[in-house]
């Protein structure tokens, strides 16, 4: 998946989309993905794998990107200071 480019890399991001950016993009590889591991669980369920499915619910709650999480909570934060 290519993404078009909005600004020269070597530029700093000036603004707070800018910087917001990046980590936009890695959060639509984010919840595709998250989507997906839902769907699996509850097909899993429908055919009776409980000890499968149970073990793919417990990593519905893990996040690909956690340290993508954390800074732009931060950054959205500081943002709104």
């Amino acid at each position: 998946m290519a993404f078009p480019a909005t600004q020269d890399p070597a530029e700093p991001a000036t603004t707070f989309q800018d910087r917001c950016a990046p980590a936009g993009k890695l959060m639509d590889v984010h919840f595709p993905l998250q989507r997906w591991r839902l769907n699996h669980v509850i097909s899993l369920e429908r055919v009776s794998q409980a000890q499968v499915a149970a073990f793919l619910r417990k990593a519905l709650g893990l996040r690909f990107f956690h340290n993508l999480y954390n800074m732009r909570t931060e950054l959205i934060y500081t943002e709104q200071e």
